[in-house]
């Protein structure tokens, strides 16, 4: 089987030749990789490792992104970052959230929003064939988040105050991210010409041990919205697209509800996160629902001998790659405290599962 056959084994719920791969890495772990096997690109580490799944983007080309004296840097939004160090590598913070001050639905009109035009599309078939040059992989795009992107738009605190006591500002702000990302994934879609796989959506909902928001409001402000993105992009491109839905945390109680909108596969499955054992979650949902992850990058892999990780990849694909629904992975980018050693332990012993 190549690459892309694969993956569409695994996510009819059969059993391919072996468990397709995903790689997810911080740059400090992809350049620690790049350096052990003597590869120049991430392109390439991804090929010599055999990674089968490959995440696709356009360029940026809008309007000059300033950087500040501070060290921070703003994005297309207008938020801004400033990268913190800690002794194994980097990560960025948030310092400026464009819409902290707005109350009103006429103060989030005057943000300047990004518009579909500001990324090229047409640098996607380079893409394209860099990740097909081997062989047929399968191919993601896009990076979608409403509940996430909103809280960075106003600050996390703002964000869970206005869904209890501003619903009108939270659903200008959703009904703004909604129509960008919409329009840019059918740009990404057209450009593509049908060689797409998968659309990503991601809404980080969950702290470790429960949701941020109740059930309830995640329904009235998150769901239909989902659920209203995949059904467009289904009817205009076709139901063989695939949903990848990334969540970190327990989330759990909402599986069900993401179900119904309509996702595919369920990413990363944090196995320290209260309810996400990867075996209660295959037997109460493997036959409706893919997974993605599961990896346990806390204590596990960084903390752990390699043939403890060894044993603990062939673990997971044997609980959660039964009956196929399986694309093996761990549960976020790996972090710059793991050893390569470990990395190349965890992927071998996905490769070699029965």
């Amino acid at each position: 089987m190549n690459s892309r056959e694969r993956v569409r084994t695994a996510l009819e719920h059969r059993c391919p030749d072996r468990v397709p791969l995903l790689l997810w890495m911080t740059p400090e772990v992809s350049a620690a990789m790049r350096s052990h096997l003597q590869v120049e690109s991430d392109n390439d580490l991804l090929d010599k490792l055999d990674i089968d799944v490959r995440w696709l983007l356009a360029d940026y080309v809008g309007p000059e992104l300033k950087e500040y004296e501070d060290g921070s840097r703003e994005d297309m939004f207008g938020m801004r970052m400033r990268s913190v160090k800690n002794e194994f590598g980097a990560y960025d913070k948030h310092v400026y959230h464009p819409l902290a001050q707005a109350e009103t639905v006429e103060q989030v009109d005057q943000l300047r929003w990004p518009e579909p035009q500001w990324w090229d599309y047409t640098s996607l078939k380079r893409e394209i064939a860099l990740a097909d040059r081997v062989e047929p992989r399968w191919l993601g795009i896009g990076y979608v988040s409403f509940f996430e992107r909103g809280w960075c738009l106003t600050g996390f605190e703002k964000w869970l105050f206005d869904i209890a006591m501003n619903p009108e500002l939270v659903d200008a702000i959703l009904d703004r991210l909604f129509d960008l990302y919409l329009a840019q994934t059918r740009c990404l879609l057209e450009a593509a010409e049908g060689r797409i796989d998968m659309v990503y959506l991601g809404d980080d909902l969950s702290s470790q041990d429960s949701l941020l928001i109740s059930p309830a409001m995640f329904r009235r402000f998150i769901k239909g919205r989902w659920q209203r993105f995949i059904d467009t992009i289904k009817e205009e491109f076709g139901d063989h697209l695939k949903f990848h839905f990334h969540s970190c945390g327990a989330v759990a109680e909402i599986v069900p509800d993401l179900i119904d909108m309509g996702i595919d596969i369920l990413n990363p499955l944090q196995p320290l996160a209260k309810g996400m054992e990867p075996a209660g979650l295959k037997s109460r949902f493997g036959k409706k629902l893919s997974f993605s992850g599961g990896f346990d990058i806390q204590e596990l892999l960084p903390h752990s001998t390699a043939q403890e990780v060894w044993a603990e990849a062939q673990r997971l694909v044997g609980i959660l790659g039964r009956d196929g629904g399986y694309i093996a992975s761990a549960a976020h980018a790996v972090q710059p405290d793991t050893s390569v050693e470990n990395i190349m332990a965890m992927l071998d012993g996905f490769k070699n599962a029965g």
